[in-house]
């Protein structure tokens, strides 16, 4: 998937950037907009670096939706990566980007290559020295590519409520009026008496269940009182009148989110905020940037029997499950007996 616009330098080359086999189906929004700004990104740090190295495609999958007789698979999203390999900065760069149009900055898109890899299952960059592989993969400068790179952060949205952080960051099949629970898990909390999370979400396609906050008991206590507004919610509080505190991994609680009828294939919940109450009485505040997405498509079941991707299993999974019975398709053998 090279850009037409990085071949300039020659008409034939340009051309064969239009063969079938550099292109992909992008949602028209996505191809003109924020994906458009990339490709111009990357031809600047190409300039004022003197080169990088670029690998960028389709993050394919099961069950993707297609197009035409040939059942062309339609990406939910797009990766790029970006590597100087001159020294003395050896830097890199990755970008996951779901395909439709975007109302965020092209900084927030921004992963580690390693994170890339983990979606993709590709290996980038197998013949470069280990050493130099790691600095590329694991660490992103914000300094080096112009721009702030907020860290993921300690606070992460799960859609798989068993015990445990169980990394499930998309929800699928969604429709208007699906509704989706959700756990906020905390990782390597420090000593704490109190805490806050701030997601912000598209208010036009989805919206926070008012009331269906429960808090854990991370915190035994703990007196929780969610601020609302349109995209954005803040849950948190402090445990009032005792000396109880918690730090290390656990569940801070579990609230929902619904789809409305403005929903469009696909949209991310984004923790942009923590806040950390420390026993000492210092508050401290990290800007953070977690994504978890609902979407149209369906999700490989994390939960056993949760075929339908949205962290239960009930009664429209069990219709699935009957449809498929007898039949060959692996998302249904529940037993891998095939």
């Amino acid at each position: 998937m090279a850009p037409a616009a990085a071949m300039a330098w020659s008409v034939e080359i340009m051309s064969e950037s239009f063969l079938l086999s550099n292109i992909s189906p992008q949602d028209p929004g996505f191809n003109r907009g924020i994906w458009r700004n990339l490709e111009a990104r990357v031809r600047d740090w190409a300039n004022l670096h003197d080169e990088v190295f670029v690998v960028t495609g389709p993050a394919l999958s099961k069950q993707l939706p297609s197009l035409g007789p040939n059942e062309v698979s339609v990406p939910e999203y797009y990766y790029k990566v970006v590597v100087d390999l001159n020294p003395p900065e050896v830097e890199g760069i990755g970008f996951i980007l779901p395909n439709g149009s975007a109302n965020q900055s092209i900084d927030r898109y921004a992963v580690t290559i390693d994170s890339v890899e983990a979606v993709t299952g590709f290996d980038f960059f197998p013949v470069v020295v280990d050493s130099v592989e790691e600095k590329i993969e694991s660490y992103i400068s914000g300094e080096h590519w112009g721009f702030e790179v907020r860290p993921e952060g300690p606070v992460s949205i799960d859609f798989d409520l068993a015990a445990g952080n169980q990394e499930q960051r998309r929800a699928g099949s969604a429709t208007p009026g699906s509704r989706y629970a959700m756990e906020l898990s905390v990782s390597s909390a420090p000593e704490i008496d109190g805490w806050g999370v701030t997601i912000n979400y598209d208010a036009s396609q989805v919206t926070y269940v008012s009331g269906s906050f429960e808090a854990s008991d991370f915190l035994p206590g703990i007196f929780t009182l969610p601020e609302e507004d349109s995209g954005v919610v803040i849950f948190g509080g402090a445990v009032l009148g005792t000396d109880v505190t918690n730090s290390g991994d656990g569940s801070l609680g579990t609230l929902e989110f619904e789809v409305l009828s403005g929903f469009a294939d696909s949209t991310d919940l984004v923790i942009t905020q923590v806040a950390w109450k420390h026993v000492d009485g210092d508050d401290e505040v990290i800007s953070v940037h977690s994504v978890a997405t609902i979407t149209a498509s369906r999700v490989d079941a994390g939960l056993a029997g949760d075929f339908d991707g949205d962290g239960r299993v009930d009664l429209f999974d069990f219709f699935l499950f009957a449809d498929a019975f007898g039949g060959t398709d692996p998302t249904f053998d529940l037993t891998d007996d095939g």
